[in-house]
Formats: structure tokens, sequence, C-alpha cells
């Protein structure tokens, strides 16, 4: 695949993503408010707590109706791991938010990463199809290709990214 086509791609993907996980962000997070809040219903108790199928519906209607990804309608697909708890409680919806939160900043700097590694793969480009080696001295010139071999390098430019990795990897 091209070296920067790939790249673009993946921005693109990205950046549908993003604002998939924004719209359903701020569908959880105006769910929660009246779910959890005396503003719709005055008599909300902790025994009167929304069941699971509130945020399936919510992903539903977001990824799958919204955005057009294949995510499948919870009310006709039956759960394949069938969970133990009934309802939802307020924590649900916050590590909801949270992990909606993660994953746009994630995204969100995997994009910055990958618009780094386009800058530094154009950079090279233009340097190749300028010819500067040609004219250099040989000292010069093989400077000039050691660093371009130091440019090249993919894992030196994603050695930062590893800590987030390590986090994702974790959380998945």
């Amino acid at each position: 695949m091209n070296p920067i086509a790939a790249p673009v791609l993946f921005m693109t993907a990205c950046q549908s993503l993003k604002s998939a996980g924004g719209k359903l962000l701020t569908q959880i997070w105006l769910e929660m408010r009246e779910q959890f809040t005396s503003k719709c219903n005055k008599y909300r108790t902790v025994k009167s707590r929304p069941a699971w199928s509130v945020l399936e519906t919510l992903q539903y209607q977001v990824l799958g109706q919204g955005c057009n990804f294949g995510v499948r309608d919870p009310s006709t697909t039956p759960a394949s791991n069938k969970g133990t708890k009934g309802t939802a409680r307020l924590q649900d919806f916050l590590e909801e938010v949270l992990a909606l939160r993660f994953m746009i900043d994630w995204l969100e700097a995997s994009m910055k990463d990958t618009e780094e590694y386009l800058e530094h793969t154009l950079r090279r480009v233009i340097f190749r199809r300028s010819g500067k080696v040609a004219g250099m001295d040989p000292v010069a010139a093989q400077l000039a290709e050691l660093k371009q071999k130091q440019m090249e390098n993919f894992s030196t430019m994603w050695a930062d990214d590893a800590e987030l990795r390590g986090v994702a990897a974790l959380a998945a």
C-alpha cells in the first residue's frame, strides 16, 4: 500500500470514530441527566434505575442508525453474554462517559501522530526529489543519508506512543 495513502485512510477512520464517539457521548450524557436527576421524575429513587437496554438502545441509535456502523439492533438480537445485573447504575453511565472520553482523546492523539508521520514522509519525498544529496560532498551526503535513514525508522517515531498502547491493551 502507498506509504501516504495508508496514513490518510487511518486518519479518516479515526475521524469517523471520533465523531461517532462524540455523538454517543452527548446522547449518553443527556440520558444520564434525565435518568438520574429529578428534572423529569421527582420520585426517582435508587430502586427505580434504568434497564441496560437504555444504554444499548442509545448505542444502536447513534452508532448503528446515525453513523451507519454495523451494529445490530439489541431488541432483535439476543446478547451473546447475558450480564448478571438487570439495571444500570449511575456508575455504569459514568464509566461509559469516561470510556468515550478516553476513546476520543486517544483517537485525537493517534491522528496527531499520523500527521507527524505524514509530515516526515512528505519531507523525505521532497528531499529525495530535490536532489540535494547529489550536489553535496561525500561526507555531507553520507551524513544526510544517515539522517534520512533515521527519519525512515518507523519505530522511533512511535516510541512515545508505547504508554498509550499499553493502557489501551489493559482497557481491552
